[in-house]
């Protein structure tokens, strides 16, 4: 009776370790994010850089940085040549909490995904 109750404890962790470890490595899909209410937009690229794009001139990238994701932590840094609507970023760098696959926030910010 006592092997059982351990075996269905040790059952339980394993289950609830597994659990943990499915949410905090979180990934983001690659593609074009609005931050909601203005008019920026960030690319992520499948080789972990990002641009700055605007949604009125989505043809002119006006900032250029890398991404990284550990967990659920996404860290962008900005090249120190921004412009634009994006010059308040350059050479900076900011991290956010990956929500799920298709958002991410932090800083008082909501990112969405709205496509490729």
């Amino acid at each position: 009776m006592k092997n059982k109750k351990i075996l269905v404890l040790l059952g339980m962790l394993v289950m609830a370790l597994a659990f943990v470890s499915t949410v905090s490595a979180q990934s983001l899909k690659t593609g074009r994010f609005a931050y909601h209410g203005t008019d920026l937009i960030l690319r992520f690229l499948p080789d972990g850089n990002v641009q700055g794009i605007s949604n009125s001139n989505p043809n002119s990238i006006m900032a250029r940085g890398k991404y990284s994701i550990s967990g659920n932590r996404l860290t962008i840094t900005f090249s120190n040549q921004a412009s634009g609507d994006w010059k308040d970023v350059s050479g900076k760098t900011f991290v956010y909490t990956i929500d799920d696959d298709e958002t991410f926030s932090g800083n008082g910010e909501q990112w969405v995904r709205i496509g490729n």
